[in-house]
C-alpha cells in the first residue's frame, strides 16, 4: 500500500492521490500560457492564449472517471503558412500540443469559448447529492 496518504477513515482516494503525487513530480510544459481564475461561488475559469488558433483546431476532453480535462491541437507550424510565403520571422508559435489539467470530481465544463485568441472554459461544480441507504433485513 502507497505510504503517500494513509488514514484508516478516508477510503478510496488511492488513485487521485497517486495522480497528485505523480504530477507534482513531473516537467510541465508551459505552452499554452494560460490563467486560472477561481470565484467565491465554487465557480472556476482557465483561458488559454491561442493566438492563431481556429475553434475547428483545437479538441477538448473532460475525462470525468479520472478527473482530467485535456486541451489539444494537432495544428502545426506548416499548416499556417502556405507554401509561397517564407517567412522573415515566426515568432508566434503554432504547433502542436497537449495541455491537461487535474480538475475536482465536483466540476464540470459549462462552456467553451474562444475569442480574440483566448480560448475560455468555465467550470461549475456540480449539485451535490446525498444517497439514503436502506438496510436489508
Amino acid at each position: 500500500m502507497d505510504k503517500t496518504f494513509n488514514d484508516a477513515l478516508i477510503l478510496g482516494f488511492d488513485r487521485v492521490m497517486g495522480e497528485l503525487a505523480s504530477r507534482a513530480n513531473s516537467r510541465r510544459s508551459n505552452y499554452p500560457p494560460h490563467n486560472i481564475f477561481k470565484f467565491k461561488n465554487g465557480s472556476y475559469v482557465i483561458q488559454l492564449a491561442l493566438a492563431g488558433y481556429k475553434k475547428e483546431d483545437l479538441h477538448i476532453e473532460h475525462d470525468v472517471q479520472d478527473s482530467v480535462l485535456t486541451v489539444r491541437s494537432d495544428k502545426s507550424a506548416a499548416e499556417t503558412f502556405s507554401k509561397d510565403i517564407e517567412v522573415a520571422n515566426h515568432g508566434i508559435s503554432a504547433r502542436k500540443f497537449v495541455k491537461t489539467f487535474t480538475i475536482s470530481p465536483e466540476l464540470r465544463v459549462s462552456t467553451a469559448k474562444m475569442e480574440d485568441g483566448l480560448l475560455t472554459l468555465h467550470l461549475d461544480p456540480i449539485e451535490r447529492k446525498v444517497d439514503k441507504i436502506k438496510i436489508e433485513l
